[in-house]
């Protein structure tokens, strides 16, 4: 009898498992890292900006089931999980933050090597997405939007009016190209660049029927009697700044009288000062459209010394498209002129 060959004794390797597909994946971590593709990336970025698997497959326009599967193989690859439930929905875990800085660079990586190739070849990037966060800054960003339009007809614009804290995710996942919000805001974040925009003076506004409408030199006793529409239920830069105002108008007036209408948009604040004699705070530029239809009238009152800084923000260190440089010079020149506007309404 002819014996068997004695068994290697050398170390059989063991392997992982693709939920997706039921292949085994070597432990070697250099196969297995060399196996992730673009998409996986991609897939974990829009996770990671969205938070949910719902709403992250929408945004890469693929099934739920579809994502799952990318992300378990992303998981198999990387050998540990990537992403955990919580109550408040799908968070990277601590292995996951560092894969998701990586994907960012080759994520970069691949579009900027696209970008400077259509360059190359005469072609100008068709796209620009914006996130404004707000109401207020939506209606300083529209008219740009409006103007740019028009000397770029082809062009593809999405604008998302999301809350700020989402606003880091969606740029770094390469879903917007710039973001327009208060400075402060973006420059506390070292992950975006900007460029300041002009100051916005907090102005006080009425029906242009109101009882105060076409008086001159009206002082803040003269505001004390009518009640405050303001939106109030989100903590954005125009409610700060809203809440500041009432609040120096009170120290002035050593009273604590004035009345406030709490509302939960701009919009509905606006629909009640269209009907009553409600007072408003903002920005010019939040009423320009009801100044020139004559529905509301700028009080000319004495300064009340409240501002507003807005800035334009993309990630540090990524070039910006020709259309998005484009953008942001329409966009300073646009707020410098309503800044000027602001501050030569007569008191």
């Amino acid at each position: 009898m002819i014996p068997a060959p004695p068994r290697s004794r050398a170390k059989q390797t063991r392997g992982v498992g693709d939920p997706a597909s039921g292949h085994r994946f070597l432990m070697d971590p250099v196969a297995r890292l060399s196996a992730i593709e673009l998409r996986h990336l991609r897939h974990a970025l829009a996770l990671a900006a969205h938070g949910s698997f719902a709403r992250a497959a929408e945004a890469c326009h693929i099934t739920q089931p579809a994502l799952t599967k990318s992300i378990q193989v992303l998981e198999a690859l990387v050998g540990t999980p990537v992403f955990t439930r919580t109550r408040a929905g799908v968070e990277p875990t601590e292995a996951g933050q560092h894969v998701l800085r990586y994907a960012l660079q080759v994520d970069d990586a691949s579009r900027d090597l696209g970008r400077e190739l259509f360059s190359a070849n005469g072609i100008e990037d068709d796209a620009l997405t914006l996130a404004t966060g707000t109401f207020h800054t939506s209606r300083l960003v529209g008219p740009v939007v409006a103007s740019l339009l028009k000397r770029a007809p082809g062009l593809r614009v999405r604008v998302f009016a999301t809350p700020l804290m989402s606003h880091p995710f969606r740029t770094l996942a390469r879903e917007v190209d710039l973001v327009v919000a208060e400075r402060g805001d973006l420059e506390e974040d070292p992950h975006f660049e900007t460029v300041a925009l002009e100051e916005h003076r907090v102005i006080v506004y009425a029906r242009s029927g109101h009882p105060l409408a076409a008086r001159l030199g009206l002082g803040l006793a003269d505001l004390a009697p009518y009640p405050f529409a303001l939106a109030m239920m989100r903590p954005t830069t125009m409610e700060r700044a809203a809440t500041n105002a009432i609040a120096r108008m009170r120290v002035a007036l050593r009273s604590g009288a004035l009345r406030q209408i709490e509302c939960e948009s701009a919009l509905m604040a606006h629909e009640i000062i269209h009907a009553s004699d409600a007072l408003g705070l903002g920005n010019r530029f939040l009423i320009e459209r009801e100044l020139s239809s004559g529905q509301f009238a700028v009080l000319r009152c004495e300064d009340l010394g409240v501002r507003i800084h807005y800035a334009v923000g993309w990630v540090a260190g990524r070039p910006l498209s020709p259309v998005a440089t484009r953008f942001v010079a329409m966009l300073k020149a646009h707020a410098r002129h309503v800044s000027e506007q602001e501050l030569a309404v007569p008191e």
